[in-house]
């Protein structure tokens, strides 16, 4: 039998709640769970062991909050009492200054000492999420800190293993960060979500991503956040119907006001379902269609126009950058043959922003590759890739510079769009301006003068060949007409190459107006709250007028509150001293924030226009902000990582972010709270999916039981059957005996 364990009253200078039993020398007393321990075998191992439980932190925690500490009147008259500095506490002028202070105990200090343990704990876990690191290297960067710091009681006292970070990320500073987000979106009254999806290689799932746009109320600005993640095995719309409603919860979709995504048929067919989904009756509103995300339109644009020709200028780019792509002996040769250490881009049609980069160094080092081809096969040395034979068709092109050159103008005219729209920020007001002076500027390239009256640039006829400038007119741009002036091209391949100059455009154009947001009625309307149409009261009126009619149709405003929001409008837009702040605005400065502070210091109330204001300001130009999200994932990801940590590293991450950086980061009561509680989460989870297994298993084996019994009851069937038919058989043997017996006699 094991040996029982005495108290032992040393242990009470530990712990200041322990008490000793009377009477009874192998139990123990706390008197802050009132609670009797038994000291059994493990003594004072006991006593830790009930340290470490919930209930007993919770009330220790409890108890050193509502504790005071006491100080004497007049310390200086007895100067060997001890002293503690105030830390919110009460002085209590009644003690006479010959009496003895009464000073905090020590589990007050120990308290404070853990408090901020707990704090340096949790800052290091946020770093480690800040830099995509993984926990175990952050494991071993922590063991560092006792021997960094070797005077300091905080950095010994730090203990951080890469479960016990694992538990504190998931189940204490994640839950904390969603929480207190989730409660600001509830207090929104409108919300805009987007969502793209890309392969989690680690899952090899496919990870749809949801990020939200709202009006901060805090800020008084537009924010765009990271929302939650959802798995996919298959992308058919049910399966995204069902998890898009999975991730959004709690949140009332009642106030979606718009889905922004890119243009998959698939994601068209998601928002009809979504739409029925969420108008149940007449008076719900309805989500405002924008059409795809309008940065995915204009990049598709570019690519529809780029494979009109018959250029393939996209094999050849790619080509090139993998002919010397992991083979040090071949770019050892290029450098030898050509005195160049200038190698290819690696180009990626997808890279919205890399597109003429990757053309421009194409076209600094052709006169390069052509001595590099020329060598090679002089030495006969030549590569028998598949790439190098994609090179060596295309270099002897004369006109292939002239068709790089072309390439990357019509890529600078796209990219400047793209790049501006890379962003935050509210550009939705300048979203049909800036889609329209695109398509212009395309169209005077290949598009008679005469043809492009104001009005009619959307409506332009690709069929009418008469509208169309002289093949040799095209603008192509000056460097093109460079090159062609150096090329020795014959006549034939000058007109098919200015031919399919226009057929790049034409191509480019048409996608643009198929696809881009720029069809939509609501577009053009919303560009109402663009400062400069203000200053054309007609145009203004025009757009606002339509914009409201939108709104009211679709149910997010009543026609009452519309026509105050149009008066206040206008009468706002009207004063002189607000026309020179339209005069004056630039592009730099916020919009959003440009017209709230003009709304909110007018001196009568706005609140129909500022309650526009805040619903047209989130609406999304792009969808820019998921797609960066999925460069974070990448950074995110390690070997076997559950999605569960992603999706609680990614809510850290872009909480981090939302508060201004690590180095702004204040780690607040609540935070601490609720990461002492996150083992007890953990506890709990685990606990949760062990009866989850436990109850799986039972449920298997009982479909194995019923499996078996189930051919064990068709095995026993089948034999009755059998013995049945043999039964049947000899009974007709001995009915057709008696029959025969019975004719004979």
């Amino acid at each position: 039998m094991a040996k029982k364990c005495s108290f032992n009253s040393m242990w009470i200078k530990d712990f200041s709640w322990l008490q000793e039993v009377p009477n009874d020398r192998y139990s123990a007393y706390c008197s802050l769970c009132n609670k009797k321990l038994n000291l059994s075998n493990m003594g004072r191992r006991a006593i830790a062991s009930h340290q470490g439980t919930i209930g007993h932190k919770g009330k220790e925690g409890s108890a050193s909050k509502s504790s005071k500490l006491f100080f004497p009147s007049q310390h200086a008259a007895n100067p060997n009492t001890s002293i503690v500095p105030e830390s919110g506490g009460i002085q209590d002028n009644h003690i006479p200054p010959s009496s003895p202070a009464v000073v905090p105990s020590s589990g007050i200090k120990k308290y404070l000492l853990k408090e901020n343990i707990c704090k340096s704990e949790i800052l290091w876990c946020l770093q480690a999420i800040a830099t995509h690191r993984s926990l175990r290297s952050a494991e071993k960067d922590a063991k560092l800190f006792s021997q960094m710091f070797k005077d300091s009681e905080i950095a010994k006292g730090i203990q951080l293993g890469r479960d016990k970070m694992a538990y504190f990320l998931i189940f204490g500073i994640a839950p904390f960060f969603k929480e207190n987000f989730m409660k600001e979106l509830l207090l929104c009254e409108h919300l805009v979500i987007g969502f793209d999806e890309s392969l989690n290689k680690i899952s090899q799932m496919q990870q749809m991503d949801l990020n939200v746009r709202f009006w901060c109320l805090a800020t008084n600005e537009v924010k765009t956040r990271y929302l939650n993640s959802a798995f996919l095995g298959r992308s058919c719309s049910e399966d995204l119907l069902a998890a898009f409603k999975e991730a959004t919860k709690p949140l009332n979709l009642k106030k979606l006001f718009q889905v922004s995504m890119d243009g998959p048929n698939t994601n068209f067919k998601f928002f009809k379902e979504l739409t029925s989904c969420i108008k149940e009756g007449p008076e719900d509103p309805e989500i405002l269609n924008m059409g795809s995300c309008g940065l995915h339109s204009v990049n598709l644009a570019f690519k529809t126009g780029a494979k009109c020709t018959n250029w393939k200028i996209f094999d050849f780019m790619r080509a090139l950058y993998y002919v010397f792509k992991n083979s040090p002996a071949r770019r050892a040769l290029y450098m030898l043959y050509t005195n160049s250490k200038d190698f290819p881009k690696k180009f990626c049609a997808i890279r919205w922003l890399e597109n003429s980069q990757v053309a421009e160094r194409c076209l600094d080092i052709l006169p390069h590759i052509k001595v590099f081809i020329e060598q090679v096969e002089k030495d006969k040395n030549a590569p028998t890739s598949k790439s190098y034979v994609t090179i060596k068709e295309h270099i002897s092109d004369p006109l292939l510079p002239a068709k790089f050159a072309f390439f990357q103008s019509i890529a600078n005219e796209f990219e400047s769009f793209l790049t501006e729209y890379q962003t935050d920020v509210p550009l939705i007001p300048f979203l049909f301006e800036d889609l329209t002076n695109l398509v212009s500027r395309l169209l005077k390239r290949f598009v008679l003068r005469d043809a492009l009256k104001e009005g009619n640039i959307l409506n332009v006829d690709f069929e009418n060949v008469a509208s169309f400038l002289p093949s040799k007119k095209i603008d192509v741009g000056i460097s093109a007409l460079c090159h062609i002036k150096k090329a020795k091209a014959s006549e034939g391949q000058l007109n098919t190459f200015f031919k399919d100059a226009r057929k790049f455009l034409i191509g480019c154009v048409r996608k643009l107006l198929e696809r881009s947001p720029l069809i939509y009625i609501l577009t053009r309307s919303v560009s109402c709250f663009n400062p400069m149409v203000t200053l054309s009261e007609t145009l203004f009126d025009q757009r606002l007028t339509k914009l409201l009619l939108i709104l009211c149709e679709n149910n997010w405003m009543t026609p009452t509150s519309a026509d105050k929001a149009k008066n206040q409008l206008k009468e706002v837009c009207a004063e002189s001293k607000n026309v020179s702040k339209l005069k004056m605005y630039k592009r730099t400065e916020r919009v959003d924030k440009f017209w709230f502070d003009l709304l909110s210091t007018y001196p009568k109330p706005c609140n129909d226009a500022i309650s526009l204001l805040k619903m047209i300001m989130i609406l999304s130009h792009g969808n820019s902000n998921v797609e960066r999200g999925f460069s974070i994932n990448k950074e995110c990801l390690w070997e076997n990582m559950k999605e569960q940590t992603l999706i609680a590293r990614r809510i850290v991450y872009d909480s981090i972010q939302a508060n201004g950086g690590i180095n702004n980061f204040e780690v607040s009561k609540q935070l601490i709270l609720s990461v002492r509680n996150s083992r007890g989460n953990y506890e709990e989870y685990k606990e949760k999916k062990r009866k989850e297994e436990k109850e799986l298993r039972e449920n298997l084996k009982r479909k194995r039981e019923a499996k078996n019994q189930l051919k064990e009851l068709k095995a026993k069937k089948l034999k009755i059957l059998e013995a049945a038919q043999k039964d049947s058989l000899r009974a007709e043997e001995e009915i057709a005996s008696l029959k025969l017996l019975q004719m004979k006699l």
